[in-house]
Formats: structure tokens, C-alpha cells, sequence
């Protein structure tokens, strides 16, 4: 069960497969390895940069699993570069480079972290995590102050999909020609089995508690 707080609605506002024609940029073709080229990378990242510039309110940004090295680097100094002193970098790993720190999403957040960020974001790593997916989500959610948003992408198969679906009363979305490890522009065969998702979850405040209150001011 997703565990919320009576104060606030959780209101998904995208819940869907990625497809072929969402937003590609190339430049995240960087970080190759024994896998192969990042296929999802050049698709995930420039589609959570679009987001949060819809979102973000001038408040800070916390990057959860954020990945070390390779074009997760990349990742984190475009965000750095963008949001100048505003984006928190976390991981189970350390890392000496600059606005990063230890955080395991599978545990609580630290009271430092409850409801302080207008972004938290976890790029393709829920999925990964031997934990009830839900939980995880819990978590992360918990450091979103209200008006702010979650914004995740998972591979599939991987993420707990159904699970979600109940907890949120919303349908997983397939529209179009999801992108695989083979039809991908930046093409890798070793996961064609693969599509990838995104969520973006706002957390708004209750419109009946936002009544009382405005009618006792």
C-alpha cells in the first residue's frame, strides 16, 4: 500500500511508456561500456530536463541515484550547469565530486530531506532495487514539498507496474511505438527486450483543506 499524508493530493500527471517520437538528444551517447551504448539515456534524460524546467519553481532538486560515472556524470553536470547550486546529488556509493552525498532510497529520508525539494528524481533505478517498489516511491515522494513533483523513469519489464496502478487508480499508458533497445536512435541489441516508462507525480494540496483554510483567513 502507497503510504500519503492527509494534507496533500498525489495527482499523476504522465504515467506511460516512452516511445519513438518523445524527445532524443545525442549528446548522452556517451558512457559506453561491456553493455553497450545507453540507448534509454538519450531519451530519459533530455525528457526529465523538459520536465523540470515545467516545473521547477526556483527551489532545489534533489537527483536521487544519481550513478557516479559514465554519462550519469554528464547527466549530473548538465543539471549542475542548469540549475546552478540548486541540484543535491545522491547515491548508496560515495563520490568526492562536488554536491553529492550517501542516501539509500530504500530507507527513509533523513528529517533534513522530508518535504524540502520542489524536484526529486530518480532516473531508471527504482526498477533495480530488490525492495517493494511502492515503498521506494514512498520515500522519494516524502522529500516533495507540496506543489512540487516526482519525476521517474524505469525500464519494463522491471518496474512493479501493477502495484502502481492500484495505488495511483490510473492505467499505465502504451501510446505509440515504445523505444527498445533495438529501435532506439542510439540502437543497442543487447536489450531489445526492454521498453522504458515515465512518471511524473505532482504533489498538490488538498483542494477541501485548501477551502478551510482560505475561509478562516
Amino acid at each position: 500500500m502507497l503510504e500519503t499524508d492527509l494534507s496533500y493530493d498525489l495527482v499523476v500527471k504522465e504515467f506511460r511508456k516512452i516511445h519513438t517520437n518523445d524527445i532524443c538528444d545525442m549528446q548522452y551517447d556517451k558512457g559506453h561500456n561491456h553493455n553497450g551504448p545507453p540507448w534509454s539515456r538519450v531519451y530519459e534524460y533530455p525528457m526529465v530536463v523538459e520536465r523540470i524546467e515545467k516545473h521547477h519553481k526556483g527551489g532545489e532538486i534533489h537527483n536521487s541515484c544519481w550513478g557516479w560515472c559514465g554519462v550519469h556524470v554528464q547527466f549530473k553536470e548538465i543539471l549542475d550547469s542548469h540549475f546552478p547550486e540548486k541540484v543535491i546529488h545522491s547515491d548508496i556509493r560515495e563520490s568526492d565530486l562536488n554536491g553529492t552525498c550517501i542516501y539509500d532510497i530504500t530507507m527513509p529520508p533523513p528529517e533534513e530531506f522530508k518535504e524540502r525539494f520542489d524536484i526529486v528524481l530518480n532516473v531508471s533505478t527504482m526498477e533495480e532495487v530488490d525492495h517493494n517498489h511502492l515503498e521506494v516511491f514512498s520515500n522519494l515522494f516524502k522529500q516533495v514539498k507540496l506543489g512540487g513533483v516526482l519525476i521517474a523513469t524505469f525500464d519494463l519489464p522491471g518496474l512493479q507496474v501493477n502495484s502502481f496502478e492500484k495505488a495511483f487508480s490510473e492505467e499505465f499508458i502504451v501510446d505509440g511505438v515504445p523505444i527498445n533497445g533495438l529501435n532506439s536512435k542510439l540502437s543497442n541489441p543487447n536489450y531489445e527486450h526492454l521498453n522504458c516508462g515515465i512518471m511524473v507525480i505532482h504533489k498538490r494540496k488538498k483542494k477541501l483543506l485548501k477551502r478551510i483554510l482560505n475561509f478562516f483567513r
